[in-house]
């Protein structure tokens, strides 16, 4: 029988019930990266006689970019058109602006019935670390490298990702790059599940993207650790001399007109690229 749940407006007290849906579907976020997720974007959550049955997230970075993530649905609620009405909750009717994600194997068919493409793949690499190389020309980065963080990668994601960075300098451990004083590249790592997460990297170079993930682990051999590099980045294969392992390959998809830069060689994550 055909239910009709009801959508509504996530807010803080969805939490828990979110967390029982996204650990029941596999995915490894935890009630902290819920609480990221709604300081940054604006949800909806679908509900069934009071129980968390589905989600979704939109965040704009800027007037002309949003990234959707975080559509689940329950495995008892499926094949009743419930993702695509969370979808169509989060976009706006008529909005010029585009629509970027990072696609399930199970939800791309949805994604593309709704107009969405590929546009890049992103390679998912985890495991524990081993044989750390040491550190060379990158140094920790501060709170007086904002500003310059703030350009870099809203110019490699290709919209505003001033929030997105101000959350980074309160939560994660950042790396910089620099030229004569001023900031080239970066990346940062912060804590996720049972290790660590980094993302993103933002470089010109690969060897400037190894440095400075060089620099963020050197405190973490044998930790268990997840990121999730771009294809053209060509890090894959350095990082699985590190003893992480290529678990997936999802594609990402957009709908609408707007470039990611040849310099951003990792996501932030899988929700927000």
């Amino acid at each position: 029988m055909t239910t009709r749940a009801e959508i509504a407006v996530f807010e803080a007290g969805h939490i828990d019930g979110a967390l029982l849906l996204s650990q029941a579907a596999g995915w490894s976020h935890g009630r902290r990266d819920w609480k990221m997720l709604l300081r940054l974007s604006t949800g909806c959550i679908a509900l069934n006689e009071g129980q968390v049955v589905g989600t979704g997230f939109r965040t704009d970075f800027g007037a002309e970019l949003s990234a959707l993530s975080m559509i689940i649905v329950s495995e008892a609620m499926r094949s009743q058109g419930l993702g695509c009405r969370l979808m169509t909750n989060l976009m706006q009717p008529g909005d010029a602006r585009a629509y970027r994600l990072i696609a399930t194997r199970t939800g791309r068919p949805l994604y593309e019935k709704l107009g969405f493409e590929e546009v890049d793949q992103i390679l998912t690499l985890r495991g524990p670390l081993r044989g750390v190389p040491q550190a060379t020309i990158a140094q920790a980065g501060t709170a007086r490298d904002r500003d310059a963080l703030a350009l870099l990668e809203s110019a490699s994601y290709g919209g505003d990702r001033t929030a997105l960075v101000d959350w980074l300098l309160s939560h994660a451990k950042l790396a910089v790059i620099r030229d004569e004083g001023a900031v080239k590249g970066y990346a940062a790592m912060r804590p996720f599940a049972q290790g660590h997460v980094i993302g993103p990297v933002v470089s010109q170079t690969v060897e400037d993207a190894q440095a400075l993930i060089t620099q963020l682990v050197q405190d973490s051999d044998g930790d268990f650790v997840r990121i999730d590099v771009t294809r053209a980045s060509g890090l894959a294969p350095w990082l699985q001399t590190l003893g992480l392992e290529l678990v997936d390959a999802p594609p990402v998809m957009q709908r609408g007109v707007s470039a990611l830069g040849a310099d951003r060689k990792a996501a932030f994550s899988q929700a927000l690229g």
